[in-house]
């Protein structure tokens, strides 16, 4: 029995795709974990973890734990 080529190329696209995305998912995974032990351990994020925007030093330095800048913490607390 003699194999398309074209669907063996194929196959190793769908291949190449499936192991990407893997790899994204333990990415994304090992990015969740070291963000859950940060929060065990009460530290806080460098940027909000809702828009992404750098969260000041002096916010840092002043809530413990701190996972979201003022305006997000904000809008979660007091939703217009």
């Amino acid at each position: 029995m003699e194999h398309d080529p074209e669907i063996l190329r194929g196959a190793g696209r769908v291949s190449d795709i499936l192991d990407e995305a893997q790899e994204k998912t333990e990415r994304e995974r090992a990015a969740s974990i070291g963000r859950a032990t940060a929060a065990l351990r009460g530290e806080a994020e460098t940027h909000c973890v809702s828009c992404g925007d750098e969260i000041p030093a002096a916010r840092r330095a002043a809530v413990a734990g701190v996972k979201r800048c003022v305006g997000c913490q904000e809008d979660l607390e007091c939703p217009r």
